[in-house]
């Protein structure tokens, strides 16, 4: 499993949900910081990430220890943009996608963060230009034809409104997609909050798609 993780904190954040990976899927994860994160050099911005992504992918798949045919992209918030725009660019190369509570676009995410913004920064609203880093997740999930997609939305998400992770449900276009929605969780904490559907939802998933 090739991870990207949230916006927020480092790496050593995500070890605790990251463990939990490996126990309840039994499988290995690969989980890069990117640039600027970390201990890793260099500045965050939207290409940049694209890059470093699309690094770690071609590094797992020149492995000789990693079973190539079985790579599966998990991304959870800004991971999970950076993950849909990967696997938008490899459909042929890794074998499914994951992704948790994601935003349709940084522009779309104005409102959110800065509301008085959001009367001109947002979904077809003059001023998308001052946005330098857009994510627009939406056209990336429209270009997903041919992978396995499973979709999970914290329905009381505090920072990617849940109406926006719908929104991505909307646009999908594989003919392989599941949708998973947790009915007590925040936008971190779904794992914990609704662990009685989020693992079993990750396994069926896996277990259908991937083994």
């Amino acid at each position: 499993m090739l991870f990207f993780q949230e916006n927020a904190g480092n790496m050593s954040h995500r070890l605790p949900f990251l463990r939990m990976i490996t126990q309840q899927l039994q499988c290995t994860i690969f989980a890069l910081s990117y640039r600027g994160y970390g201990m890793s050099q260099g500045r965050p911005n939207q290409r940049g990430l694209q890059l470093d992504a699309q690094a770690a992918l071609d590094h797992l798949l020149a492995r000789e220890d990693v079973s190539t045919s079985s790579i599966v992209v998990f991304g959870r918030s800004l991971g999970g943009a950076v993950a849909l725009h990967l696997a938008a660019e490899n459909q042929d190369k890794i074998k499914a996608l994951i992704v948790e509570n994601t935003f349709m676009s940084v522009e779309d995410m104005v409102s959110q963060v800065l509301p008085p913004l959001g009367a001109v920064i947002g979904t077809g609203k003059p001023l998308n230009c001052l946005v330098t880093n857009k994510w627009r997740n939406v056209a990336e999930i429209e270009r997903i034809t041919q992978l396995p997609l499973l979709l999970m939305a914290s329905v009381h998400d505090e920072m990617v409104p849940f109406k926006q992770m719908q929104r991505l449900h909307q646009a999908v276009r594989t003919q392989r997609c599941t949708w998973v929605e947790f009915p007590d969780a925040a936008h971190m904490d779904a794992y914990v909050s609704n662990q009685e559907i989020y693992w079993p939802a990750l396994r069926g998933f896996m277990e259908q798609y991937v083994q």
